[in-house]
């Protein structure tokens, strides 16, 4: 047991609602033991990971903060937060713009082909 002073933090990031297969190869979940930082209470990461998600099923990305322990079932979590992915990418002005575009060119494309 750590002292209430000290913490052993690192980074774990996944998908909520995947189904993590150990012989698939996407990535749904990242867990960076290995990069705890040791009696630091202001981590600082600075680590980049890449998802592989399939909306809606997979689209809230969880990142929790663990606190490393001597054993890996013994670590506990020292917070957490969700992102909606789904919302941030239907947010997206830009994006929502480009992809009305390319639904009016199918529209017109149909519309000339039944003329």
């Amino acid at each position: 047991m750590t002292a209430l002073c000290t913490a052993n933090p690192y980074p774990v990031v996944q998908l909520k609602g995947a189904k993590i297969e150990t012989d698939s190869k996407q990535c749904k979940q990242v867990i960076d033991r290995d990069l705890s930082m040791a009696n630091n209470l202001n981590p600082q990461f600075f680590s980049f990971c890449e998802l592989d998600a399939q909306f809606p099923e997979e689209s809230q990305l969880e990142i929790k903060i663990m606190d490393k322990s001597y054993a890996a079932y013994a670590d506990s979590l020292i917070g957490s937060t969700t992102i909606d992915l789904e919302n941030r990418l239907f947010s997206n002005l830009l994006y929502m713009n480009i992809h009305s575009l390319e639904l009016e060119k199918k529209n017109v494309a149909a519309a000339i082909a039944i003329t």
